[in-house]
């Protein structure tokens, strides 16, 4: 049995990024960013623009535990890019940040430009909300497991990052693992990793997909830093932003490159730097 990846060429599913005000918008003040926007994103094949209505009850985390809340939010404005029907990207404009998600990955620097396209095409505007505090990036990557091919693990035997106890296993499990990093010029984020494995079970329902006998998720994250971290004050010019980004895609690289099997990074081409190298940085 071989874990392969489940795009054939790469393992991501989904790639997320989300850059956030240092102060939430007004309705006036989206209204502004989201009417540059539209002319902005166009270019890039994002035509559908849909007014999405927000819960006014959120759950909030605080130093007291988790409760709740019920202040009102902003409408969200959503821009999608579909193609022959399928949804390729969208982009949401909330009153706390913006969110690039690309449902269709195929290499980053295709859409780290398209990124930094739209957002130097906003230009000034961008910084309503008195300049971009702080970025989170997310990549979701997915496994299959097949009866085709040489037999290749899915965790690394000789990583940091993956439980001794799981890579060897061979059921379903969930393993987490979270640490702080600096990033250039930010106070300590969190980075987290989560690993999800279901494999097929005799005498259960089988919800994998057909010709399947496991399927993993691998969701790693940088960012954003905790409002104890935060000072209140945002970037107000957009290189550094883009610095930021760039700095954790590398290192998501890394993180994902000691949780995997060796000849599975092989196999996604994932070149990264080894993790080990960045705590001599």
């Amino acid at each position: 049995m071989a874990w392969r990846a489940a795009s054939g060429e790469h393992s991501i599913e989904q790639a997320i990024v989300s850059v956030f005000h240092a102060k939430s918008l007004d309705q006036n003040g989206l209204d502004l960013l989201a009417s540059h926007f539209g002319p902005a994103v166009a270019s890039y094949g994002y035509n559908e623009r849909i007014i999405q209505k927000s819960a006014n009850f959120q759950i909030v985390f605080g130093p007291t535990g988790i409760g709740g809340s019920n202040a009102p939010k902003l409408d969200q404005h959503l821009f999608r890019k579909a193609i022959d029907g399928r949804l390729h990207a969208e982009i949401v404009l909330a009153e706390d940040q913006i969110v690039f998600i690309s449902h269709n990955y195929t290499r980053w620097d295709p859409m780290m430009s398209e990124l930094t396209g739209i957002l130097k095409a906003i230009g000034g505007v961008l910084f309503v909300g008195g300049g971009l505090t702080d970025v989170r990036l997310e990549y979701i990557d997915r496994f299959d497991l097949d009866d085709d091919g040489e037999a290749v693990p899915l965790l690394n035997p000789e990583g940091t990052l993956a439980p001794p106890l799981l890579r060897f296993e061979t059921g379903s499990y969930h393993c987490h693992v979270g640490f702080f990093i600096r990033r250039p010029a930010l106070a300590p984020v969190l980075v987290n990793a989560n690993v999800d494995v279901v494999m097929k079970t005799p005498g259960l329902r089988d919800e994998l997909p057909p010709g399947i006998r496991g399927l993993a998720r691998i969701h790693t994250m940088a960012g954003p830093r905790g409002p104890a971290d935060d000072d209140g004050r945002g970037f107000l010019q957009l290189e550094p932003v883009l610095d930021v980004i760039q700095f954790d895609h590398n290192y998501l690289k890394s993180v994902l490159g000691d949780l995997l099997h060796p000849r599975l990074v092989e196999k996604i081409k994932l070149n990264p730097q080894p993790l080990s190298a960045w705590s001599a940085q």
